[in-house]
């Protein structure tokens, strides 16, 4: 009776003579462009649309599925900042292009591979745009109507960002919650980094360089502003013609430091190095993808301490803390996130539905992006949080004592997805928090 009800199944899904194809991998190169390569086995006819808000792509193959081996998520380059693919439906493979800002497209088909050229591509490929949307470039399918996509002309232009390291993305383990043992729900798509990189005013000139120490590093990442001990330059504007209205400022603060090293895990990886890492990693993609003031707590090994870490008053729109966990059971693993703080006494509702909503934003964009999340967003008594006079989020990128989360924590193509997933979880706070977004 299993066997007959699988068979009935199976023929609902696949049309009659019809041999599923299976989607082996993903394959991302540059090419005078990205260009993504779909790897299946059989001959498909995918179906291709271009969305906005974010800017992404999307592909739908029909009568296919992915194969075991197959990588979830695919670190992209340029304006494509990775691939994600998943099943759409019981006989459909939905695979995402998620795009930094919007970018024409081609689209080309052969026995055994899909092939999707971002940028103006081959004239020759692409019909005649029609006469009621000039401003969208159709690219061409196998089968269906032709797929519009917005022009190179009406793509903002990206941000300058230094070339990031070519390393294979980890592997992901545990899929995005929401529920957390389905598969990511691609129609559900994070929100993409706004595309115009904010002013950001420069730290004023030394006569002489200073020595290393708290809150005194020797060199910060561009577009980031000093520690909160440091003076700080004027706040920049949001370059609208309103020098009036400064910037959201988001301070973030890498754990520990000096000679407080935080948790020791698995190979020796301690805990102050990966999130100071990470942190640099965050306060670029911060200052060129959104229009934000960036500030970091400390910017090389130094201890700071507390009461110059968290702000004394509501000058900031919010403040993340990264930390990492640790635990005598090998077995606990996953990211944490806890919120708390905001401008309000204790026990204030509104600062405490601010808290939570940032905690909420950043778990969400996690979940998706990243995946491995254990459980919600939550409150916590961490003296950053606590003591914090901004909305605060305190994010535990993994417990170090566990092999899998050591080695992800250390490995930068797992850092870039991570980052990634704060940055769309800051953008999603600051859309209803700060006008200016």
């Amino acid at each position: 009776m299993r066997r007959l009800t699988a068979a009935l199944a199976l023929g609902l899904m696949v049309p009659r003579g019809a041999r599923p194809a299976v989607l082996e991998r993903v394959e991302v190169v540059e090419d005078g462009g990205p260009v993504v390569r779909l790897h299946v086995s059989e001959p498909v006819k995918p179906v291709a649309h271009a969305l906005a808000g974010p800017d992404r792509i999307y592909l739908d193959l029909p009568v296919t599925a992915t194969a075991p081996a197959a990588q979830a998520v695919t670190r992209g380059v340029g304006p494509l900042l990775r691939v994600r693919m998943a099943r759409f439906d019981a006989g459909t493979v939905r695979v995402v292009l998620d795009l930094a800002a919007a970018v024409p497209f081609t689209l080309e088909t052969d026995a055994r591979t899909v092939v999707v050229r971002l940028g103006p591509g081959r004239t020759e490929a692409a019909p005649p745009p029609p006469a009621s949307q000039p401003e969208a470039a159709p690219a061409p399918e196998p089968a269906g109507p032709p797929s519009a996509a917005p022009s190179a002309s009406a793509a903002p232009s990206l941000p300058a960002v230094a070339p990031e390291p070519e390393t294979k993305p980890p592997d992901l383990g545990t899929g995005p919650p929401a529920p957390r043992t389905e598969p990511p729900d691609l129609r559900a798509e994070p929100p993409a980094p706004v595309p115009e990189p904010p002013r950001v005013a420069e730290e004023a000139p030394r006569t002489a360089p200073e020595p290393s120490g708290p809150g005194r590093p020797p060199v910060k990442p561009p577009g980031v502003q000093p520690p909160l001990a440091a003076a700080r330059p004027p706040a920049p504007t949001d370059g609208h013609g309103s020098g009036e209205r400064a910037l959201p400022l988001v301070i973030i603060d890498p754990g520990h430091g000096g000679h407080d090293p935080g948790a020791a895990g698995v190979g020796g990886v301690i805990e102050k190095d990966v999130v100071l890492d990470i942190a640099r990693r965050l306060a670029v993609k911060l200052a060129t993808r959104l229009p934000v003031s960036v500030v970091l707590t400390r910017l090389d090994d130094s201890y700071v301490p507390i009461e110059r870490r968290v702000p004394e008053a509501a000058e900031a729109a919010l403040f993340l803390s990264l930390h990492a966990n640790a635990c005598h059971d090998p077995s606990a693993r996953g990211v944490e996130v806890f919120y708390g703080g905001g401008a309000g006494a204790p026990g204030d509702p509104i600062a405490a539905d601010r808290a939570m909503r940032l905690g909420r934003a950043v778990e969400s964009a996690l979940a998706t992006v990243v995946g491995g999340v254990r459980g919600d967003a939550r409150p916590g008594t961490f003296a950053v949080l606590a003591r914090n006079a901004v909305p605060g989020v305190l994010v535990e990128i993994g417990y170090l004592t566990h092999p899998g989360d050591a080695a992800r924590a250390c490995d930068g193509a797992y850092q870039d997805l991570l980052t990634d997933a704060l940055v769309e979880g800051v953008r999603d706070f600051l859309r209803v928090s700060a006008p200016v977004l």
